[in-house]
């Protein structure tokens, strides 16, 4: 039976999500499936692609000045992953990304962080010594909807920082994931690979603590942590929103992105002299490879600590 490109794409991600792959690789995938069915000349099933057509995508991607190199490659990847999956359901009997070579040097970028003055403002502005129960014409025993808007908002910045996950995966947190009693979070990380990331701060877990003890009186019909005021989940997308709007608030010019705060928290960690390995499960790296990129921060750090000590300069004046 010969299904069409969409229908075996479909067939593809959910194939995916059986496997515990996160919702955020699916949608990544289904993206690059969809430029991929863009390239093609005519209307071709997914069974009758070539090692020709794969071989032209990735040229016109190689030749396209706007995309990275880790943008190619993770798009062949995906390409590599569904074939792959076509030839083991024996949709096809020959894999057409065999052989295709792809030779790109991607550049060893340093984690953008944010800014030690900017990130203790927006430490600072997160302040939860603001009842989130009080008056606000809801009643004196019931919360205020802004109010908790606003914890939800700072409690989302705190546990991104705090424990340095993916906005992906905080948008994945569940209440029974949460252990306030050892003051840890288990967390759905890529590749369906399981962690647990601690709160090193009593302000972190006694806010999530108080957060999650009003959160039922908004009758959410949902299991994930963080919801609006309206019961539903918060998303990746309003908790960038969200943390643009605190950054704005706090006076804070630079843009701040979710991510950054994620190499915020490596980077105080590694200059904190914690050892990588433990960075590395921190973070959810598979390969401490990823992990070792914090060393050139960690570097640096050193680096403006001997300038500043300048033992030379401190020897001279003694004499």
């Amino acid at each position: 039976m010969l299904y069409g490109l969409c229908d075996l794409s479909q067939q593809f991600i959910e194939s995916c999500a059986k496997r515990g792959l996160s919702a955020h690789t699916a949608r990544a995938y289904q993206a690059d499936l969809a430029d991929f069915r863009k390239s093609l000349l005519r209307s071709t099933p997914l069974s009758e692609c070539d090692a020709a057509d794969v071989q032209r995508y990735i040229d016109s991607l190689v030749s396209n000045c706007r995309l990275g190199a880790s943008t190619i490659r993770r798009r062949l990847a995906c390409l590599k992953a569904t074939f792959t999956w076509l030839v083991r359901e024996r949709i096809i009997t020959e894999n057409p990304v065999c052989g295709i070579r792809l030779e790109l040097k991607a550049p060893k970028l340093i984690p953008r962080n944010v800014p030690t003055e900017d990130l203790a403002r927006l430490l600072q502005y997160v302040d939860f010594s603001i009842p989130i129960v009080g008056p606000a014409g809801d009643g004196p025993d019931e919360p205020s909807r802004s109010t908790f808007d606003k914890w939800t908002s700072r409690l989302a910045l705190e546990v991104l920082f705090a424990t340095g996950v993916r906005v992906g995966e905080l948008e994945q947190i569940d209440l029974n994931d949460v252990d306030l009693r050892r003051g840890a979070i288990r967390i759905q990380g890529k590749g369906a690979r399981q962690r647990t990331v601690y709160m090193s701060n009593d302000q972190t877990t006694t806010a999530l603590r108080e957060y999650m003890r009003v959160r039922p009186r908004f009758a959410a019909n949902t299991e994930r942590l963080l919801i609006n005021s309206r019961g539903r989940p918060l998303h990746a997308a309003s908790v960038r929103t969200r943390l643009k709007r605190l950054c704005s608030a706090a006076e804070i010019k630079r843009r701040v992105t979710p991510h950054m705060l994620r190499h915020s928290a490596a980077t105080c960690l590694m200059e904190a002299s914690v050892d990588i390995r433990f960075v590395q499960r921190f973070l959810g790296h598979a390969s401490i490879v990823t992990t070792q990129i914090y060393t050139h921060v960690s570097d640096a750090a050193l680096r403006k600590a001997v300038i500043e000590a300048d033992p030379r300069a401190r020897l001279l004046a003694l004499a």
